[in-house]
């Protein structure tokens, strides 16, 4: 998301996760099951979180695992969540 603040990507993860939780899978693929879908988001931003591809994915990567390790189906900003994650 070129030209993006961190808060806007935070208010676009939670736009994308809202509506993910609104998909319905067709129920003859499911076989009667009930599924719930969700994303897990980590956000990186340039330059803070790094100068580089790899150090921005590296970032994003660490705020993902934080999610993961923190319930699922949510996001987090790798500035919010340093020192809490592992990079």
């Amino acid at each position: 998301l070129p030209a993006t603040t961190g808060e806007e990507a935070l208010n676009i993860a939670r736009r994308l996760s809202a509506k993910v939780k609104e998909i319905q899978l067709d129920q003859g693929l499911l076989r009667g099951a009930k599924v719930r879908l969700s994303i897990s988001q980590g956000i990186a931003v340039y330059p803070y979180d790094g100068e580089d591809l790899d150090a921005l994915i590296q970032s994003a990567d660490a705020a993902l695992y934080h999610v993961k390790e923190t319930g699922r189906g949510g996001w987090a900003l790798r500035g919010d969540v340093k020192g809490k994650a592992q990079s």
